[in-house]
């Protein structure tokens, strides 16, 4: 009988003895996995995190009638849409979010309606809530469910990108050469004076350490690479109106002959030139300006100003601030397209103004009156017919007599929170051939980096890479856009964009797509008609049996 308690017992021990050692690992091993549970979650929320810095582009497919929200290459949500219906089909391309309301209605028709508007167009393209059948049903607009319209008013900002598209195309990540990298922007010189100049000028009084500080630190407007030659030239000029100063009748420096390519030179406050180390010995010449030199001498500066040179020009001390074009958070938008005849006219209105035929100012590529003269009086000037049109051998002799190459068939156009920003000629290989529709988008990057993720959205079955390897930016215009490049900047490279060098402040690029594609048509459940035959009328027995055994006057 005791035997079998001491069994029982000894079963007891045991297993209290493996509950307590499975306690024990057991509270050991949750603290890991509670460590890797947190780490987990850690990586999602970093994840998730940077995921959401990255840009978001929306693709419309015309085909499938639906919107996917993307978040760099991450796909958010999707949703149906109704488009143009026939007659007044949406057309593809590349937009902007140009201007958000809760509330808006049409001014084109009758005041319709137009809840949650996303403006993409200032001629009548937006989406906005409206009743979405599943087949194209809008005049031109892209409808939205009434209950996801309100969620994407509230995940988009203005700016964002929508590529509309015949097909289902996906973003995807892209490395290439021809891509711009960020690089950081230049340094802007700083200029010394001479201590014992300066305490000599100064004197001792209560105020000189004050002055002195303030004579140690001039302000810097603006910096201009020059060769040097002409950097010692504009110094030949500076010490001959520093003599003529000293003179018993000294020559105003507003009086003397300036120099061409020096910022401020030939007037008393260009006085500063650093050599740098620039290529080919070109020095750096800084220009310190007080109102009355601003005002009795603007600036020159090379089309397009920067910010800087906008600044300066403007005159004021308030322009010391703008002593190096400062850095702007706010992304590029960059387009590559082949010129028109409008990017034609304004390289010539710009050639004439040089020459002298037109009054300097920013042109747009306008055809009217006063170019047709100006290119008359061109043509009377060098024993040309003077039909005052815009032709190839015309636009070579404008070119030859400034002194310029004719620019190649494409341009780069670049702008920043709608207003434009810069310009430049570009080459494109085998221009006469399609290069289609891409939008390249920067993903985000820190400062310091050298390197950006970019993704790339072609329409209708493009290949970016093809259109990439053709085209050819110069080394001055790569490195002017790569100082700037920010997070969720954009290139875009297409065939056709709509009056890009007259785009005013508020507005952005309009890229359309060549598509070859049919529009979207009503889906209906059974497309065959069918042919309903004819049924004869059969006329009862009954009443064929009566009228035959009336008499003849009643039976017809």
């Amino acid at each position: 009988m005791a035997e079998p308690v001491f069994k029982a017992q000894i079963k007891m021990i045991g297993r209290s003895l493996a509950l307590a050692l499975l306690l024990s690992s057991t509270a050991l091993t949750l603290p890991a996995l509670a460590e890797t549970q947190d780490a987990k979650l850690q990586a999602a929320d970093e994840a998730a995190e940077a995921a959401a810095q990255e840009p978001m582009t929306l693709i419309v497919s015309l085909r499938d009638q639906t919107v996917d929200i993307y978040r760099g290459t991450n796909l958010i949500t999707t949703s149906k849409v109704s488009s143009g219906k026939p007659g007044y089909t949406t057309k593809s391309g590349v937009f902007t979010i140009l201007e958000k309301k809760r509330r808006h209605y049409s001014n084109l028709y009758n005041g319709a309606p137009m809840p949650y508007m996303q403006r993409l167009t200032w001629s009548g393209t937006a989406l906005h809530a409206g009743v979405v059948p599943n087949y194209p049903a809008s005049h031109g607009c892209i409808r939205l469910p009434s209950g996801f319209a309100p969620k994407l008013f509230g995940m988009t900002g203005v700016g964002e990108h929508v590529v509309v598209t015949r097909d289902h195309p996906k973003p995807q990540i892209i490395e290439h050469a021809n891509l711009f990298q960020p690089m950081p922007m230049p340094t802007p010189p700083v200029l010394a004076k001479d201590d014992r100049e300066q305490h000599a000028e100064l004197g001792t009084g209560g105020n000189a350490q004050k002055k002195m500080a303030e004579a140690a630190s001039p302000l810097l407007l603006a910096k201009v690479d020059v060769s040097s030659e002409d950097a010692d030239a504009a110094a030949a000029e500076n010490d001959t109106i520093a003599a003529a100063k000293d003179a018993p009748h000294a020559v105003e420096p507003d009086e003397a002959m300036p120099a061409p390519h020096a910022v401020g030179a030939g007037d008393s406050s260009y006085d500063h030139a650093i050599d740098v180390g620039g290529k080919d010995g070109a020095k750096v010449h800084a220009a310190v300006l007080d109102d009355d030199a601003a005002e009795a001498h603007p600036v020159k500066v090379d089309r397009p100003p920067s910010e800087a040179a906008k600044a300066i020009s403007a005159g004021g001390d308030e322009t010391a601030v703008a002593a190096a074009e400062p850095r702007n958070d706010e992304p590029l938008r960059i387009l590559i397209t082949k010129a028109t005849q409008r990017d034609k006219i304004r390289g010539v209105q710009f050639q004439l103004s040089d020459l002298g035929y037109l009054e300097p100012q920013m042109f747009d590529g306008t055809f009217g009156r006063l170019t047709i003269d100006a290119i008359k009086s061109f043509q009377a000037d060098h024993d040309m017919p003077q039909t005052g049109a815009v032709t190839d051998d015309v636009v070579a002799a404008i070119y030859e007599e400034n002194g310029k190459e004719v620019p190649p068939s494409s341009h780069l156009f670049v702008r920043r929170k709608f207003d434009r920003l810069y310009d430049a000629p570009v080459a494109l290989k085998n221009p006469e051939e399609p290069i289609g529709t891409h939008v390249f988008t920067a993903m985000d990057f820190s400062d310091g980096d050298d390197k950006a993720r970019w993704m790339a959205v072609s329409t209708n079955g493009g290949d970016p890479y093809a259109a990439l390897d053709r085209i050819e930016v110069p080394e001055n215009v790569r490195r002017w856009i790569s100082e700037r490049l920010t997070p969720g900047s954009s290139l875009i490279i297409a065939d056709t964009a709509i009056n890009t060098a007259a785009l005013p402040k508020g507005a952005d690029f309009v890229v359309l797509a060549n598509d070859p594609g049919k529009p979207a048509v009503r889906r209906v459940s059974n497309p065959v008609p069918q042919v309903r035959e004819r049924r004869r009328y059969v006329e009862p027995d009954r009443r064929r049996e009566r009228r035959r055994n009336r008499p003849f006057w009643f039976r017809y």
